[in-house]
């Protein structure tokens, strides 16, 4: 979880950067996907004096959850009404639709952020040692001025 809020983070900071880019920021501002680069820097900053908890909980309430609904409230609507929603609101919170589905299995993905942490202390965008990572100055700088 920890490496995720890191990532997360990072993003933010780095859409920042990259924005600074005119065509890069002509391409970022093309996405209008409700969850695009841009809306995770707001959503960062509208976070930015909150726990690392309360903003993991927000991404997987907001991000997550949510989002889970709309995709499949939407692809309900043009099914002929078939529910497709893998878990729904119950009695006792967050339960399986169809309890006697199977579950799937997770799929296999390899952590490119074990690479790209590394990757990022060598250009001199993070700082830290083992697995240990932190913002350098830039980057709590840009957190800093999102007040």
């Amino acid at each position: 979880m920890a490496r995720a809020y890191k990532a997360l983070v990072f993003c933010a900071v780095e859409t920042v950067n990259l924005s600074k880019n005119p065509d890069a920021l002509q391409a970022m501002k093309a996405d209008s996907d409700a969850y695009s680069l841009h809306r995770l820097v707001d959503f960062v900053g509208r976070h930015r004096i909150s726990s690392s908890e309360k903003f993991i909980g927000s991404v997987a309430r907001e991000w997550v959850l949510l989002r889970h609904f709309e995709v499949v409230a939407s692809r309900s609507l043009v099914s002929e009404g078939k529910n497709r929603f893998g878990f729904v609101v119950g009695d006792y919170g967050l339960e399986r639709f169809d309890k006697s589905a199977r579950l799937p299995e997770p799929a296999f993905a390899a952590d490119k952020l074990d690479r790209t942490l590394p990757l990022c202390k060598q250009a001199g965008l993070l700082a830290g040692k083992d697995e240990e990572y932190r913002l350098k100055r830039d980057g709590r700088r840009w957190l800093a001025s999102q007040s």
